[in-house]
């Protein structure tokens, strides 16, 4: 017997390629078309030899939702964090956005950190001896926890004294209600 090529090849091959560009496995394609698993994976190698099957855009990679990203940061009212969750991609990929917004001009360049003065140390060293906490002297001085850590070593709060602010958190958070329920004469 002769060998007679499979005159369904080549819709079977646009199949594959349609269902590899939407992620579906090996597996998967080859339980859908019937399909024996190293024949899908022999197409899929032929595919991707001839440059059929380039990265598909997926999720947040096509150019409106980096456009997107690139509104929602001029802005200025988001993280990066929020802006990624927003997008549905990763902090990373919103990062490498940027960063070649940057290059491009199309985002303005990040200023380097401004020095940290004699000034600000002292401020910074009175709320950490006052036990302000690093959180508390970094946003006051407009400056990241990271450098004071690293400036001003050995000011970090205790487990009992972490216990105690969490609990004054909630015990604030709570507090418009209970000014509310004094107004209405529910509590005293």
């Amino acid at each position: 017997m002769r060998f007679q090529p499979d005159p369904n090849r080549p819709a079977r091959l646009e199949r594959v390629q349609e269902l590899t560009l939407r992620r579906w496995t090996a597996a998967e394609i080859s339980a859908e078309l019937g399909l024996a698993y190293n024949t899908v994976v022999n197409y899929r190698q032929e595919l991707k030899r001839a440059g059929r099957l380039g990265r598909s855009p997926g999720p947040g990679r096509d150019a409106s939702s980096i456009e997107s990203a690139l509104t929602l940061k001029r802005r200025g009212d988001l993280s990066n964090v929020e802006i990624a969750r927003r997008i549905g991609v990763n902090e990373r990929t919103v990062l490498r956005w940027f960063s070649e917004a940057r290059r491009r001009g199309e985002l303005p360049e990040i200023p380097p950190n401004p020095p940290l003065t004699v000034e600000m140390l002292e401020t910074a060293r009175t709320m950490l001896e006052n036990r302000s906490g690093y959180a508390e002297a970094s946003r006051t001085l407009g400056v990241g926890i990271k450098r004071l850590r690293r400036r001003l070593p050995g000011h970090a709060l205790g487990p009992d004294e972490r216990l105690e602010r969490a609990i004054m958190g909630q015990e604030f958070s709570r507090l418009p209600d209970h000014l509310e329920r004094v107004k209405d004469g529910r509590s005293k």
